[in-house]
């Protein structure tokens, strides 16, 4: 069930507010949140726990009291319009072309041979 609550908390600057708002954005179960800064209110809509909010809010340093608790103003439902049947324009199909796949062939780098002659080195041979 929506619930909407109001509650005062005490902030100082924008910085605060952002604040308080980020600390409540945590609760789940928020699904709108807006704040007065003339009044200094917060107000809260959603499904969650009322007291949760004013101890988040406490627990940061926050003074908050709960002005109101309340079910959720219902929004009007918009009448639905039969949906308009859209102008479809025959599609035109192309030949595709052959698709040429190749086998995979791995690529096997060159061996390096090193040849050394037993005539050339002769005598590295004897100890």
């Amino acid at each position: 069930m929506q619930q909407k609550i109001i509650v005062d908390v005490d902030f100082h600057d924008d910085r605060c507010r952002q604040k308080a708002m980020k600390y409540v954005t945590c609760i789940i179960g928020i699904n709108s949140i807006s704040m007065d800064n003339e009044k200094k209110q917060m107000t809260v809509i959603g499904d969650f726990d009322a007291v949760a909010i004013v101890n988040k809010l406490r627990k940061k340093n926050y003074c908050t009291k709960i002005v109101s608790i309340g079910p959720a103003e219902q929004m009007p439902e918009p009448v639905e319009k039969p949906p308009e049947k859209p102008v479809v324009a025959p599609v035109v199909q192309k030949e595709k072309e052959p698709v040429i796949i190749y086998p995979y062939i791995p690529y096997y780098p060159p061996a390096h041979y090193s040849i050394i002659s037993y005539e050339e080195n002769y005598g590295s041979w004897f100890f």
